[in-house]
């Protein structure tokens, strides 16, 4: 991300000046801040995700900042560019993805952990926007616009012009109070190299980013002269070079007469021309009409990477709402298929959502019924692993559905009443019984697809009812891992499926879902030692136990029903001050506070077309009951 080195050696010059953070709005870089929270919480990145914890880091995070009378906004990246520009750098950076997944101490986000984020913000009312690809520019401009620091730990936001200034997520002590951190400034850092301020791009894109590789500029780096030895001296070289130079197109000119290869002339002005444009074309924040018009769909974002879209699909997209891989597919014929940690010898754990994925590459393609391009396949090029290798291929979408015919379009789709959009998606998913929901077709989905053994399946479901109190982090059975990263893949892809059907069913929070991959883990293990379920889940969550078992696996003959002892513990008698049952119409909050304070709900909230689930408590919950509907998440 961004230029190598440049933060490392940024850190120790006298750039920087410290401050309290308060009394201002803040652009947060959402890609940024996904990876900041997780790894710096102490949360395990090596079994699958802690999400429960991790969206009580997010919540904390968002009221540390509001306690300070701070503001946030926080722009996430978009599709991939259809230009392909970035693509050698995705690729670089999933190679290292699966490089660290095999690694004991290699750090792989999570594969729902963005989703938990922007489910958590959504719940707390933290402003937030998709941009239609990379969104630095947008970042630098909405800044610019509010004359407010940036949060990040992306290098290039050292070289952006920023009046508000720069501050490293990694910096920000969001724990303490006050908020003390320390900012950038960009005048500083040039007059501390003697360069002109306009030339900082410059100095950025001749050093490599992620526009200009290393290869492209080591001939001109190999041609200049070294006054320096040591760290940080390929900083300091540079800018000895550039000094003096009256303007940026000087400077390329001068760049490029270091190089005597034609070729490796014309590659690098080109690669040099998409750098500075990157970082000197800062215009107007289009992030922020969308702000002022609450993410109302007259807010002059008709298009996304320049193709059009219907305005649900796009007003979905920048809240966060549809899938940007779908949208990636759809603009650039592309998708990358994140790795978790699992099992490197098997098929990667994205195989078992194959089938599902092709349908939704049918019904997520732009344009209207019965144009040319609808009617004919556009092959869909995907990168995943196979064993520790990145690899591509290309899949055909799937446009017919058997018991349904032709799958809809995006125009079609939003025509659709909701009986049906309900009907097409549990024939997606492959489930047909009255009773499911959205996270039981997942599952049943998961059991269909990846086989997983019966040990996996009561873990899931365990899951859903049971707390982690356990924070080993050291990982047992990589083939449960790999079982589980399965089903992580099915669920990303369940509700997926469930936005790009413009929300039929109202979405899970994964915070209460599946609130921890350690816990999973520790189940199996409980329940391979011969560990009844029974003496897993409390007593008075038997029945509630028994009802998703039954709903998940009706029509499936693999797992043996709980176990008789669950009878007789439930025909015991109830202690005193026993919990309340899970269904909660009519409790009082006095009722529920205690037992609940800390356990998950779902939360159904009206939003424009959309029906979210969050994971506040029920304390929080009660408070707002007025507003929202409180039910079972499961």
């Amino acid at each position: 991300m961004g230029i190598r080195g440049l933060s490392s050696y940024i850190e120790t010059l006298d750039v920087w000046e410290k401050i309290e953070l308060k009394d201002t709005k803040v652009v947060i870089d959402g890609s940024c801040l996904v990876f900041n929270l997780y790894y710096n919480s102490g949360l395990d990145f090596r079994n699958g995700g802690e999400y429960y914890e991790f969206a009580q880091v997010v919540s904390s995070f968002f009221q540390a900042l509001s306690s300070n009378n701070v503001e946030a906004y926080v722009v996430f990246d978009g599709a991939i560019d259809p230009s392909g520009r970035k693509v050698d750098t995705i690729e670089r950076r999933m190679q290292d993805s699966i490089y660290n997944a095999g690694e004991p101490d290699g750090r792989v986000r999570p594969k729902l952990s963005a989703l938990v984020l922007s489910q958590a913000m959504r719940d707390i009312g933290v402003k937030f926007v998709r941009i239609d690809c990379e969104a630095d520019e947008e970042i630098a401009s909405l800044a610019k616009k509010f004359q407010c620091p940036v949060l990040s730990d992306d290098s290039d936001f050292f070289i952006f012009d920023l009046p508000g200034g720069f501050i490293r997520l990694t910096s920000l002590h969001w724990r303490s109070f006050p908020l003390s951190t320390k900012l950038y400034s960009r005048q500083k850092m040039a007059d501390y190299l003697q360069l002109r301020p306009d030339l900082m791009p410059l100095f950025a894109s001749v050093l490599g980013n992620d526009f200009v590789s290393s290869s492209a500029v080591e001939p001109f780096y190999t041609a200049i002269p070294r006054n320096h030895k040591g760290g940080g001296s390929r900083f300091r070289n540079v800018a000895d070079f550039l000094r003096g130079l009256e303007s940026i197109e000087k400077g390329v000119d001068s760049v490029l007469k270091c190089i005597k290869n034609q070729e490796c002339q014309n590659h690098l002005r080109d690669a040099l021309h998409t750098s500075l444009n990157s970082y000197t074309s800062v215009g107007k924040s289009k992030a922020s009409n969308f702000f002022i018009s609450d993410g109302g769909a007259n807010d002059g974002w008709s298009e996304i990477g320049g193709t059009e879209f219907p305005s649900w699909v796009v007003n979905g997209f920048r809240k966060c709402a549809y899938p940007s891989d779908y949208i990636s597919a759809a603009i650039s014929g592309m998708r990358f298929l994140a790795c978790q940690v699992e099992n490197l010898a098997k098929m990667s754990s994205c195989s078992c959502t194959i089938d599902l994925r092709r349908a939704l590459y049918a019904m997520t393609q732009p344009g209207k019924p019965n144009e040319e391009k609808h009617d004919k396949v556009t092959r869909i090029k995907e990168w995943d692993r196979s064993e520790k290798e990145l690899t591509n291929y290309f899949i055909d979408p799937k446009y017919d559905l058997e018991g349904y015919g032709k799958l809809p379009t995006l125009i079609q789709i939003k025509e659709l009443p909701l009986e049906e959009r309900e009907m097409l998606f549990f024939l997606l998913l492959e489930s047909n019984t009255s009773t499911i929901k959205l996270q039981k077709a997942a599952t049943r989905y998961w059991i269909k697809h990846a086989n997983p053994q019966d040990s996996h399946i009561e873990a899931v479901i365990l899951n859903h009812l049971v707390l982690p109190e356990s924070r080993e982090k050291k990982i047992s059975c990589v083939d449960s891992l790999h079982s589980f990263a399965q089903w992580q893949n099915v669920m990303l892809e369940t509700i997926y499926t469930n936005q790009v059907l413009n929300f039929p069913l109202a979405e899970p929070a994964v915070s209460g879902l599946y609130g921890s991959g350690v816990a999973a883990l520790g189940i199996t293990e409980q329940l391979q030692k011969g560990q009844k379920a029974s003496s897993i889940v409390h007593p008075l969550d038997h029945d509630l136990y028994q009802r998703l078992r039954d709903a998940v696996m009706e029509g499936i003959c693999k797992v043996e029903s709980l176990s008789s002892a669950s009878k007789k513990e439930s025909s015991k008698e109830k202690p005193k001050n026993k919990k309340p049952p899970t269904g909660l119409a009519g409790i009082g909050t006095a009722g529920i506070e205690g037992w609940m304070s800390s356990r998950p709900l779902a939360m159904c909230v009206a939003n424009d077309s959309f029906r979210f689930v969050g994971s506040l408590t029920v304390k929080i919950l009660w408070k707002s009951s007025n507003s929202c509907t409180i039910r079972n998440p499961f």
